[in-house]
């Protein structure tokens, strides 16, 4: 903030009376304008040093925060910045081997080519060393159109490259505006398992708790059911058990229900297979308070030796006999 320079601290300097009387002249009440401006410009100063000390002690406990956004951003632009200098390098060793190449291709065929015609050439007549030159004319002709094309290609090579590297720029720059733009302030950054990107711990914890609810009902699903208020409290779910396994209670998954035999009700093959084993059971079984009249001692049980499947199917018959 800029510091205001108070003004002159005396307009003049009296000698004698201005006037003779109480009240007071223009200059008097100038001068005494003038103090009193010099004094607001005073407190004025003062509070403002008082102001920017207040509004750094403020930002102290962000600080850190802000620091450690600027580490990791420029973090992020270092890394981006290595990758690209990586790939340009790459990128300019395959052109250099490209042209190392082609130029030992070149070399190695003109060799060739001079040795088979200088071999030739001593073999031939005057006619056919005619014949000969005719061939050497088309042969030079075409190696400077073979030449030609080779260089247009590698401009072309180059031109790609060069128009590579600004598509790479662009890209870089329009994923570092946007990872930017994705950068929530004042908050806990990590990054989402759901979706791999940066987010805020809280809408993370809301996509993982999403990603989990596997057999619970949208909106929609649970409007499709046409519920009443009633058999809906019938269910008894908690909230808990709804926003888990609503889909699992209220949607009947017609692969695992079935008309139930004995009163034609639409339920659970479970427990339809139940309600038959209880029917072939009969009175071999033992209910619970059957059971606790017998007054049997966990001695008198051991002794039998009843397995499982016998004290459910024969346990009257076999512990009252």
């Amino acid at each position: 903030m800029e510091i205001v320079k108070p003004i002159c601290g005396r307009v003049w300097t009296p000698i004698l009376p201005t006037v003779f009387s109480e009240s007071l002249s223009y200059l008097e009440q100038l001068s005494q304008f003038s103090k009193k401006l010099n004094e607001l410009i005073t407190n004025f100063n003062k509070f403002a040093g008082e102001y920017e000390n207040y509004v750094q002690e403020q930002l102290k406990p962000y600080q850190s925060q802000l620091d450690a956004l600027q580490e990791r951003l420029n973090t992020v632009v270092q890394e981006i910045n290595d990758n690209f200098d990586i790939f340009k390098v790459e990128i300019n060793a395959k052109v250099n081997a490209q042209n190392e190449a082609i130029d030992k291709l070149r070399s190695d065929t003109n060799e060739k080519i001079d040795n088979y015609k200088s071999e030739i050439f001593d073999r031939l007549n005057k006619t056919e060393q005619e014949i000969y030159t005719h061939v050497e004319a088309e042969l030079l002709r075409l190696k400077t159109d073979i030449t030609t094309q080779v260089s247009l290609q590698l401009s072309f090579l180059r031109r790609l490259i060069d128009q590579h590297d600004k598509q790479v720029l662009s890209i870089v720059d329009a994923k570092l505006v946007e990872f930017l733009g994705k950068i929530p302030t004042g908050t806990q950054l990590v990054i989402n398992p759901t979706s791999g990107s940066i987010d805020t711990l809280q809408q993370t914890l809301y996509d993982m708790y999403d990603y989990y609810r596997t057999e619970g009902l949208t909106a929609q699903e649970y409007d499709e059911q046409q519920l009443t208020a009633e058999s809906y409290d019938s269910l008894g779910l908690t909230a808990y058990e709804y926003d888990f396994y609503s889909k699992r209670v209220i949607v009947l998954d017609e692969r695992f229900y079935m008309f139930d035999p004995f009163n034609g009700t639409f339920k659970l093959i479970s427990s339809v297979v139940n309600e038959l084993a209880d029917l072939h059971k009969g009175d071999s079984a033992f209910t619970a308070e059957e059971y606790d009249t017998l007054n049997i001692t966990a001695e008198l049980y051991d002794s039998k030796e009843l397995s499982a499947y016998s004290y459910d199917w024969q346990g009257k018959l076999l512990l009252t006999a």
